[in-house]
């Protein structure tokens, strides 16, 4: 699938700005299933793996999720 980067913690953004704590990850989208809207806005859920191989689901639009070419583009978004 797409390689995609996002924020686990999107407490970590402040008007749509990184705060010190910001930290984004990057991995490859499995499965992408829909959901409601996420505070009026689209949204999807999609199912990442990263390198590790860990899998975690993500709310595309809480997430800041953000679709790249390639693992080296979305780990230069970090």
């Amino acid at each position: 699938g797409r390689i995609v980067s996002f924020t686990p913690d999107p407490d970590s953004i402040s008007g749509c700005l990184p705060t010190e704590k910001h930290v984004r990850y990057c991995g490859s989208v499995l499965r992408v299933e829909p959901a409601p809207d996420f505070k009026g806005l689209p949204t999807c859920l999609a199912t990442v793996v990263g390198r590790s191989g860990k899998q975690l689901t993500i709310n595309v639009t809480e997430a800041y999720a953000t679709l790249h070419d390639s693992w080296a583009e979305a780990e230069r978004s970090k």
